[in-house]
């Protein structure tokens, strides 16, 4: 594709518009190759918790961890103005993957006989630092709890997102001491891909979410976790329970040694002596960490503070894999999953499949490697592999047949997770670009958006009509978002600082909204001032006889900008008559 761009007899109605294609065309690239090894890693890190679900004994559990959406009070009659500035209030859902232990039977591996429960504990916080030691604290109380009602566990397996709470070098190094404590020592903790791999603990929300609102609408007011604790206990959700707690930080003395390279790893496993970490799961041997060089003084039981306790739970979530659609009922929830086959006719067993179950893909033929999902995107990537320059007639299809030959090469670990590094610093030309920009939003009201702005970089011009920023410092729409959300930040808290804390009367107020209301039918009728264009300022450059500075290319830029009808041939005092016209029109000059 390169190539086909880089083609001399491609015509460019400008010089450097072929290297802004190629410049796109690189980005866009990049942009389809990061995808694809999210992708890549997503499954991969699933396959971990695939794999422990297959081999799952009697007395292992898989924990999966998430902090839940802040919780807005509710109240079940309130005011108008109560409606703003309400608190919020914080949780935490783990829940706990285990194969429950029947009575009078000896748990065999059997797949119609082998069961999986879920668990799902709700810690409740009126407030809660997001840290490693709080979810330190959670685990602890966790464990505790689930070890007085499940004897037989005496190994877990964590998994969570990246959040810095869970990744981070203080919480793994915590573990050990905390399954020394509990009686359940941590095997392995696992991290998924951003925004895949914590749904079990997402969809499990819903419903006590709705609890908690059904409650509300009943009558009571949830103000309080204690409030929460009163919804979830009198509409328990099935498999659900909640406890009220806060942390107690006093007991927070750990001190560790960073582990190199700690944002690269993604999977720990936690030996006799150390840790070994590896960067995806299952990909090589890991690498070794001794204890000793990683922990300078343990952390100490963490207090958390129990005001509620854990009620018990009176409807357990059961998933038997052997349970198979009957012919009577017909199957309404389809597996969203690629390939798989399965089906169900109830929405808990549904449920529970996405949750814990396993993916059936269907493989009627013996040589079939890929279903029939790869075999689509496969031969719908063949029809458009290559881009053709001349006009042709239209082939019949022709499906593909995944000869070597158009194999596309790799290297090896391409979809590895970069490093994270840090925030790159934008030139003093960019920044002082971007402040102009901003400023006039807030002086104008006629504020440009982040993607708007990221455009107009790549066009913005010198009073010569050169280019104001080279290729290499071209932003992104988050990078310009980034940049204003810093500024309007810095700006508030400088503002707060020297801001005048006298009231004003109600006649302010009036002539306030006075004063807007003019400046909106001002704005709707015509012209609002200054004229502005790009970073431009035209109204001073009018005013100040400064108008001539730009050359001709500029001021024809700024007609077709205004939409002012002007000629090609059209020399430079015609169009600088015409952008005359456009801002005697502005009420600065009529003043």
């Amino acid at each position: 594709m390169e190539d086909q761009i880089r083609k001399e007899h491609i015509a460019f109605y400008r010089n450097d518009h072929q290297e802004d294609i190629l410049y796109d065309f690189v980005k866009a690239k990049q942009s389809i190759l990061d995808w694809k090894a999210h992708i890549l890693r997503s499954c991969n890190q699933e396959k971990a918790k695939q794999d422990l679900l297959q081999n799952l004994t009697t007395s292992e559990a898989i924990v999966v961890m998430d902090w839940a959406m802040k919780f807005q009070q509710m109240k079940f009659r309130e005011k108008q103005s109560e409606w703003f500035g309400k608190r919020v209030l914080t949780w935490h859902i783990s829940s706990v993957i285990f194969n429950p232990i029947q009575t009078g039977l000896f748990w065999v591996k059997d797949e119609n006989s082998k069961e999986i429960e879920v668990q799902s504990y709700a810690h409740l916080f009126d407030s809660c630092t997001q840290d490693w030691y709080a979810v330190a604290s959670i685990l602890e109380d966790l464990l505790f709890k689930f070890k007085s009602t499940h004897p037989s566990i005496s190994q877990v397996y964590l998994r969570s997102d990246e959040e810095g709470c869970y990744h981070n070098n203080s919480l793994i190094a915590a573990l050990p001491s905390i399954g020394e404590r509990t009686g359940i020592s941590v095997r392995r903790f696992d991290h998924s891909e951003p925004q895949h791999g914590k749904d079990i603990c997402d969809r499990i929300l819903c419903p006590m979410k709705v609890a908690i609102r059904t409650f509300c609408k009943e009558g009571h007011d949830i103000l309080t976790p204690n409030d929460m604790h009163i919804a979830l206990t009198e509409r328990q959700v099935k498999g659900t329970t909640a406890a009220v707690c806060s942390v107690d930080e006093s007991n927070k003395n750990a001190e560790f040694r960073k582990l190199e390279g700690f944002s690269k790893f993604h999977n720990f496993s936690f030996e006799f002596e150390g840790i070994r970490v590896w960067r995806c799961y299952g990909i090589g041997s890991g690498k070794f960490v001794p204890y000793k060089s990683l922990i300078v003084q343990p952390q100490k039981s963490p207090s958390l503070i129990t005001k509620e306790p854990f009620s018990p739970i009176s409807v357990p979530r059961v998933l038997k894999p052997g349970k198979q659609t009957t012919l009577d009922s017909a199957p309404v929830f389809v597996c969203p999953e690629p390939g798989c086959i399965k089906t169900f006719a109830r929405f808990a067993d549904f449920e529970l499949h996405l949750d814990v179950g396993e993916h059936v893909v269907q493989n009627e033929q013996a040589d079939l490697e890929h279903n029939i999902y790869d075999k689509l995107k496969r031969d719908w990537v063949a029809m458009f592999a290559t881009v053709q320059t001349e006009e042709r007639q239209p082939l019949h299809y022709q499906p593909c047949t995944h000869s070597e030959e158009y194999a596309p090469e790799a290297n090896m670990g391409w979809a590895l997770a970069k490093a994270r590094s840090g925030s790159s610093q934008f030139s003093e030309k960019v920044k002082d670009y971007l402040t102009k920009k901003f400023d006039i939003g807030e002086k104008t009201g006629q504020k440009v958006s982040a993607e708007q702005v990221a455009k107009d970089m790549r066009n913005a011009r010198t009073h010569d009509n050169q280019r104001l920023f080279g290729r290499e410092d071209w932003l992104t729409k988050l990078q310009v978002q980034g940049f204003f959300s810093r500024l309007a930040s810095a700006r508030r808290k400088q503002g707060w600082c020297g801001a005048d804390t006298s009231e004003e009367g109600d006649e302010g107020d009036e002539v306030g909204e006075q004063r807007q209301a003019v400046e909106k039918v001002i704005e709707n009728l015509g012209l609002k001032h200054p004229i502005i264009f790009d970073v431009y300022n035209l109204c001073q450059y009018y005013h100040g006889n400064k108008l001539s500075s730009f050359n001709v290319s500029m001021l024809k830029d700024m007609c077709g900008y205004f939409e002012i009808p002007y000629k090609s041939r059209d020399l430079k005092r015609d169009l600088l008559a015409k952008v005359s016209e456009l801002v005697k029109e502005c009420e600065c000059s009529k003043k």
